[in-house]
């Protein structure tokens, strides 16, 4: 990676402290089977506040998903057996998961493959390379959306059991 690439991962000078779910730190699934690339998103992400798990296969992150709860998943799209699209669809189809937000970080660029993710049910989608500042911006606003969605259902509840 050059020196100029490197620079688009560099986090943004407002990161994204104080991104807090139920008074913990946002947990975050990363799904990415290149060391390097997954090395270089769990430090951005971490330099966020963020607590991070990575898994580099779709099989293992489906099963970290049932087994652990997560405020958000980043996927690849190429991934040994399951690629990230076929992870997402089962994803979704997964009642206590189905409104978990979840963003694909990939290479995949055509707007073919975007509309591809979408339908698969992604919430959003940034192409690699990425800059920093964008993916901060629209991980902030999946965990904040998420975060105000959750709140409103919990409201909810609780009127319920007055």
């Amino acid at each position: 990676m050059s020196r100029r690439d490197e620079s688009l991962f560099t986090p943004v000078s407002r990161p994204l402290h104080g991104i807090v779910t139920r008074n913990a730190t946002s947990r975050v699934l990363l799904v990415e089977d290149d060391a390097e690339m997954a090395k270089v998103v769990r430090t951005m992400l971490e330099g966020a506040g963020l607590e991070v798990e990575t898994s580099e296969s779709g099989e293992l992150a489906f099963d970290r998903a049932l087994a652990t709860t997560f405020d958000l998943v980043i996927l690849d799209w190429n991934l040994p057996g399951m690629n990230g699209v076929e992870l997402c669809k089962k994803l979704r189809k997964e009642k206590n998961l189905a409104a978990m937000p979840i963003l694909f970080l990939t290479g995949h660029a055509s707007s073919r493959d975007v509309v591809e993710a979408f339908a698969s049910g992604a919430d959003d989608f940034v192409s690699k390379p990425f800059r920093a500042p964008e993916l901060n911006a629209r991980i902030l606003g999946l965990l904040r959306r998420s975060r105000v969605s959750a709140t409103s259902f919990d409201d909810d509840d609780d009127d319920e059991d007055e």
